[in-house]
């Protein structure tokens, strides 16, 4: 599958940085304004790991970091993920955090600068349906993301907490989350735990 025809299976689109919703999302990020930056990102890094990539740019050029919301648009929803990019000494904002092999040849990405810091852990990615017809997704999409969010809490892996647990006490710990946020869909719990098998090793039960 060629990068084209990954884009077009996922939905990806360009941001329109003049569409009406886009004032709506910035404001409720509580964010400066909406800028599409070139995305360098560091050798050797993880993905998504922008907090050390920043730090690792740092360290190597100087600069500082700005803090914020990272934006993707896809099957007609926009996700407004909480991410932290590079500025330079001459003032240029870029994306030095590796991403997914999948997006890793786009060039660009659209990103929200806020005034404050985020802190970790950091907030759930954010959903906003570009038009009526997309709400049903962007509903289903923020449920998996709150859920999400909450087992890496539970588990404390966004603060150095455990990457390798037990099978069944994995699952107690996603039905403990489901519950405690009134998640009842069983895809959005198998999605939201497709999400964490990238970053959590279960054990076998052999």
């Amino acid at each position: 599958m060629n990068n084209t025809t990954f884009l077009k299976s996922i939905g990806y689109k360009d941001i329109d940085t003049n569409c009406s919703i886009i004032n709506k999302i910035v404001l409720e990020l509580n964010g400066i304004e909406l800028l599409k930056i070139p995305r360098r990102p560091i050798k050797n890094g993880k993905s998504g790991e922008c907090l050390d990539a920043v730090d690792s740019k740092m360290r190597a050029h100087g600069g500082q970091s700005i803090y914020g919301w990272d934006l993707l648009q896809m099957n007609g929803i926009i996700e407004a993920e909480a991410h932290v990019v590079w500025k330079s000494k001459k003032g240029e904002l870029i994306d030095v955090t590796p991403v997914p092999a999948p997006l890793s040849f786009l060039k660009y990405n659209y990103f929200v600068p806020i005034k404050s810091e985020l802190h970790l852990p950091f907030p759930p990615t954010k959903v906003w349906a570009i038009d009526e017809s997309h709400k049903k997704e962007a509903k289903f999409r923020s449920e998996v993301n709150l859920l999400h969010h909450k087992i890496r809490e539970m588990l404390g892996i966004d603060l150095g907490g455990i990457s390798k647990l037990d099978k069944n006490d994995f699952f107690k710990v996603v039905d403990e989350a489901a519950s405690l946020l009134s998640i009842t869909d069983d895809l959005v719990k198998k999605r939201a735990v497709s999400l964490l098998l990238c970053i959590t090793k279960i054990k076998s039960d052999e």
